[in-house]
């Protein structure tokens, strides 16, 4: 970092780290909790805060502690999102592979068909991770670097008064 932003003064390195991991676990999360979620949330006009870091941390600090009481489901579900990935990959791959190195690459696929299997369901007790979906959420939009998961960004918007 090259110093502090005046208009954020308390983004620190420690924040930046904070941001990246909890974004990467939020992209695990699966596509249909994210949907259930959607229709309860705001459109706010980002960032919710013009002292860029203070109230972002704390929010950051909330969520990691629902984390903790969803790290199982969220394990599977960023597993099991990784697998669906290569699967796409892999299946393209083998449209153009043949012999030995197609048949080799099929067994691999089962295991990951296993993994995707094993995809957190919507009977299970999924209030930690939804709780942490949306006090992420709410970090991304008081963050001041304009970052949003591309599937809770509903676009500019204004609050209403």
């Amino acid at each position: 970092m090259s110093g502090i932003d005046p208009l954020a003064p308390f983004v620190d390195e420690s924040l930046v780290e904070l941001r990246t991991a909890q974004r990467k676990l939020l992209a695990a999360v699966p596509d249909w909790v994210i949907d259930g979620l959607l229709h309860g949330i705001p459109r706010t006009e980002p960032p919710l805060s013009d002292v860029g870091g203070r109230a972002e941390y704390r929010i950051r600090e909330m969520a990691r502690e629902e984390m903790l009481g969803a790290h199982e489901v969220l394990e599977r579900a960023g597993k099991a999102a990784a697998a669906s990935e290569v699967l796409a990959v892999m299946t393209q791959w083998i449209k153009n592979a043949g012999g030995d190195a197609a048949l080799l690459m099929q067994e691999v696929m089962a295991t990951l068909r296993d993994e995707l299997a094993d995809m957190p369901t919507a009977g299970e007790d999924l209030k930690s991770m939804s709780r942490m979906v949306v006090l992420l959420d709410l970090a991304d939009r008081v963050a001041t670097d304009g970052y949003r998961d591309p599937r809770l960004d509903a676009g500019p918007a204004t609050i209403p008064e």
